[in-house]
């Protein structure tokens, strides 16, 4: 923890020596104030719930939270903070939207720093990221609703040639422990310590190199018991752009983690390894795409490299390898894109790797085609995807229509398809919405869901959701949002990570208010 404080005190050091280099000047006419505020309400009461027939989660519950968001400019200054605070009206559920503890009130965020040509130093929580992600990745993430930030110090020097950076601080979060037999949940505070830097080279025009260290402590439980186990992460990065009268990209980038402990937490396992290339190809109106990624044994928290593959479905990033090329071809005339990708796959096989014991082969195939008209805006996809060595299969198709009239009138309609074929049980999802839109300031949107379900040995079964929901912009600075009816469970993955999304049933509410 003493690396952590030694970077906010050298932050805090640039920003008092920096007070003295502000110019004078009528400091109204470089100050601004800006804020968001927002209020969210759900009420989760589904009709076909008894008091432990299903997981604790599709019970009934309603959840109020308030987010107030606070930012201030002036000269080389900026400040920022965000008050939050969540009520939970039935205490043995939580709300699967945040990460974050039930609150009356507290401090989310807050931030000051300073910024001129050469320099931006920051104290409280910010964001990092190292290389594309894999040997740091701290990040907002909306559609995972994850939102961790570091708290502590960050200095970041630039010029035309070199960069470097420092920061320091720590990373908290919230892992939530079901006890299903009580019916209740309880909340761990855990928090991570984090420090690295990074440094960056220009050799020349179209030439980068960059050097990323993170090192710290994870903290885990273990049978009930807080575990710190510290760790390091290095990597290299290195990026070419514009070879060949610019038809040429090229980036490499490679980590390797390493474990103070001989078995961290307990368990056996072997230091990581991450290695990510691609090269980008332009001829003409085709777009050439070929990746690679080699990730072994990188199971770290703070990583997040890159999929080489859908962005929006789930990918394995601690145990696989494999290629990866994607075909773009523009047809300017029509304003006609097509687009095609085919994946081969492996994960690792590693025996002491829970879940992957046996090796598996993953081959994926998807494309699509976006028309734009003058009016109308079409875009298609179909993907197939199977896992040689376990007999399963995904399949997925969407459409996604848009026809604008009458200047500032819409309709949207977008249909999705799923298919899941495992052993014993084959699964179809349908999403459907139909949106109409009178920009900016009104929106009707009806939801149709259904999915059915084909047993071997079981009863087969489906099941279906309707809802409605209403936007509405009076003013640029407002919005309110309304949803009534029911939303089925489902994955939403973001950078090939997902999380389970349970059904809803009930009210779901927000004010949005910015000035």
């Amino acid at each position: 923890m003493k690396r952590c404080v030694c970077i906010v005190s050298i932050a805090m050091m640039v920003l008092a020596v920096g007070c003295g280099s502000v110019v004078d000047a009528s400091w109204m006419d470089e100050f601004s104030f800006s804020g968001t505020f927002e209020s969210i309400y759900w009420d989760h009461d589904p009709d076909d719930w008894t008091l432990g027939e299903n997981d604790i989660y599709e019970g009934p519950y309603s959840s109020f939270e308030n987010q107030l968001l606070l930012h201030v400019d002036w000269r080389n200054w900026y400040a920022e903070i965000k008050l939050r605070n969540m009520q939970y009206q039935d205490g043995i559920h939580y709300d699967y939207r945040s990460r974050e503890h039930e609150t009356d009130l507290e401090v989310f965020k807050f931030k000051a720093g300073f910024r001129t040509e050469h320099f931006t130093v920051t104290g409280g929580d910010f964001y990092r990221s190292l290389g594309r992600g894999i040997v740091l990745y701290v990040q907002e993430d909306k559609d995972l609703n994850l939102d961790r930030t570091i708290r502590g110090g960050d200095i970041v020097f630039t010029a035309d040639w070199f960069e470097a950076g420092i920061f320091g601080g720590e990373v908290t979060w919230y892992e939530f422990v079901d006890n299903v037999s009580l019916l209740t949940y309880s909340e761990r505070e855990i928090n991570d310590e984090l420090f690295g830097g990074h440094l960056g080279f220009r050799i020349m025009d179209g030439v980068t190199l960059t050097a990323n260290y993170v090192t710290g402590t994870l903290y885990d439980y273990v049978r009930s018991e807080e575990v710190g186990e510290d760790f390091q992460v290095a990597g290299a990065a290195a990026n070419v752009s514009g070879l060949f009268g610019g038809h040429l990209d090229l980036y490499g980038e490679f980590g390797r983690l390493m474990w103070d402990a001989d078995d961290p937490y307990g368990v056996e396992t072997e230091d990581g390894e991450a290695m990510y290339a691609s090269a980008t190809g332009y001829i003409g109106d085709l777009t050439v795409l070929v990746e690679y990624k080699d990730y072994d044994y990188w199971d770290y928290r703070y990583g997040r490299p890159p999929t080489a593959d859908r962005e929006d479905e789930a990918s394995e990033i601690d145990d696989i390898k494999g290629l990866r090329v994607k075909l773009d071809y523009y047809f300017p005339s029509s304003d006609t894109l097509v687009y095609f990708s085919y994946g081969a796959f492996d994960n690792q096989g590693h025996p002491d790797a829970l879940g992957n014991i046996f090796r598996n082969t993953i081959n994926h195939y998807y494309g699509g085609i976006e028309q734009t008209w003058q009016n109308m805006y079409v875009h298609l996809t179909w993907g197939y995807k199977d896992f040689e060595d376990i007999d399963e299969v995904h399949r997925r198709g969407t459409a996604d229509l848009v026809y604008s009239f009458f200047d500032r009138h819409s309709l949207n309609l977008y249909y999705e398809y799923k298919y899941t074929g495992v052993p014993g049980s084959d699964k179809d999802e349908h999403k459907t919405y139909l949106t109409y839109s009178f920009s900016p300031y009104v929106s009707v949107t009806a939801h149709y869901n259904r999915h059915v379900y084909d047993y071997d040995l079981l009863n087969d079964s489906e099941d279906e959701w309707w809802a409605g929901e209403l936007s509405v912009t009076p003013i640029d600075t407002l919005t309110v949002n309304v949803l009534f009816g029911g939303l089925p469970t489902g994955l939403l993955c973001s950078g090939g990570q997902c999380r389970i999304v349970p059904e809803f049933e009930g009210l779901q509410a927000s004010v949005t208010y910015t000035f």
